[in-house]
């Protein structure tokens, strides 16, 4: 009975370190996948024509040429929520949002971060979340991308917030036979 309890022990704690194992491979697949994507798109992005991009462009030609040319990526990368962003120094606004729904953010429409916490994407670094967010909006993983123009100047920044949905049911899946096997 002792050595059949041991066992036990010894195979339920095995179980959980394979599934925290697999649980932190899996989502840092989910996160390449997702600074991949968002690399992917802002490299797409003509940096030059970010700036035609003011409140109430919404009709004009290079607008409707970049929401196009983004949601086409967005459909592509498998993002759930794309957009571009730019800022005076003190808050961020939208530039382009992708959504289709009546939700969509006008140009000019404050962004819910702060500058200061996107400070480091519009002085050039790439930022990438290292966690599934598992929130109303769905299991999702933000990257921010800089946007230059042809001078290499930081025009506003891509904001991509990747679909990780397969990414979580693969871990109830992982979980569940960790469950079974250790039982």
């Amino acid at each position: 009975l002792p050595t059949s309890f041991l066992i036990a022990i010894i195979c339920i704690s095995m179980g959980v370190l394979l599934y925290h194992r697999a649980k932190d491979g899996m989502i840092a697949m989910g996160v390449e996948e997702a600074q991949m994507a968002s690399r992917i798109t802002a490299n797409v992005i003509d940096g030059n024509m970010v700036k035609d991009i003011v409140p109430g462009c919404e009709n004009d030609e290079t607008y409707k040429t970049m929401l196009a040319q983004l949601r086409k990526m967005q459909k592509i990368c498998g993002i759930a929520y794309l957009y571009t962003l730019y800022t005076d120094g003190k808050d961020v606004f939208y530039a382009i949002d992708t959504d289709n729904s009546e939700l969509q953010n006008k140009v000019g429409d404050v962004f819910e971060s702060s500058y200061k916490e996107l400070k480091s994407v519009f002085e050039g670094e790439e930022y990438v979340q290292d966690y599934i967010d598992e929130s109303e909006y769905g299991n999702l993983i933000s990257a921010y991308q800089p946007i230059t123009n042809d001078k290499g100047e930081i025009v506003g920044i891509l904001g991509s917030d990747y679909e990780a949905s397969s990414v979580v049911e693969k871990l109830a899946v992982i979980r569940n036979i960790t469950i079974v096997i250790s039982v």
